[in-house]
């Protein structure tokens, strides 16, 4: 008798049927690919550049510096993965990838509205990374047992030079706990920045104008369309009831229209560039290089998608 443990079995095609997906987009994905992995690519070069232009300022404990090659690094990142995921005609779980990019990308923006508050701002998004893994250390001392000295974490931030933002968190804190009875805040909300991330989009959409690209249609795609799949109601739908009152399955991988697969990584790949242009323009990299590359190639190849989207 055979183990039931060695009886492979393939996937049922009603769930999933990964060849036919990728031969439904066949066209598209010959043009998508390439372009997200060029993007990629250049951008690896910017965020070096930068991060090696950060260097130089190390000794002086300038952390601002570091704070947009983190959100280009991070948008790069997931980018990377799309380019990975859009050659197996993946659409709703890049959702995923295109949501942590929305939301970086409007970090960037909002770092460099107000030159003024740059370095404030900088810092702020710097030190949240040193907080937070300073939280989640003590929190998995705890769970094992171990007390953990919060002021000894606290005193090495501030002789790193974090001192300014650290009092900073205090006051805010304290304001949120008495004008806002206690509500969450994040860094941005520091140096009496926006409260939450509504404030925030609407804080960085006056500054864009209505039809640029990487502007208000960019962020739209996070706060309803995108926003509305990640909390699972597209899927739930799928898994629903279909109209007649019967039970409904659809199959993984499946998508609306071709026009939403290309929404999803085109935004992707339009927001990830616009950051990376604007780290581009602030040291160690070639401005111009970047608009041209934009102009003449890479949103060229972006609207030539379009011709799939009625498809």
């Amino acid at each position: 008798m055979t183990d039931v443990a060695e009886q492979q079995r393939q996937a049922h095609l009603t769930v999933l049927n990964r060849e036919r997906r990728k031969e439904e987009l066949k066209e598209v994905i010959v043009e998508l690919h390439p372009l997200l992995v060029d993007i990629v690519d250049e951008g690896t070069h910017i965020v070096y550049e930068a991060f090696m232009h950060s260097k130089k300022y190390k000794d002086t404990k300038t952390m601002e510096n570091l704070a947009l090659p983190m959100t280009c690094y991070l948008q790069l990142d997931m980018l990377d993965a799309m380019s990975v995921m859009v050659k197996e005609a993946i659409c709703l779980p890049a959702n995923l990838q295109l949501r942590a990019i929305s939301e970086s990308h409007l970090f960037t923006r909002f770092l460099v509205q107000d030159e003024g508050m740059f370095e404030k701002r900088a810092i702020a998004y710097s030190y949240e990374f040193h907080r937070k893994n300073i939280k989640i250390g003590k929190r998995l001392k705890r769970f094992k047992g171990i007390e953990d000295d919060w002021s000894e974490h606290i005193q090495q931030l501030k002789d790193s030079g974090f001192e300014g933002v650290i009092e900073e968190h205090k006051r805010t804190k304290k304001k949120f706990e008495d004008k806002y009875h206690g509500k969450p805040y994040s860094w941005y909300s520091l140096y009496d920045g926006p409260t939450d991330n509504a404030e925030l989009i609407d804080y960085v959409l006056k500054h864009i104008p209505e039809n640029a690209e990487g502007g208000p249609e960019s962020i739209k795609i996070l706060t309803e369309v995108n926003s509305q799949t990640m909390h699972g109601t597209d899927q739930l739908l799928r898994l629903g009831t279909s109209e007649g009152g019967s039970g409904n399955l659809n199959a993984l991988r499946c998508f609306n229209s071709v026009k939403a697969f290309i929404t999803c990584y085109g935004y992707a790949a339009m927001q990830t560039y616009y950051s990376l242009s604007i780290l581009a323009g602030r040291g160690g990299n070639d401005l111009e290089r970047t608009r041209q590359l934009w102009i003449n190639n890479f949103s060229p190849r972006i609207k030539r998608l379009e011709r799939f989207e009625d498809a």
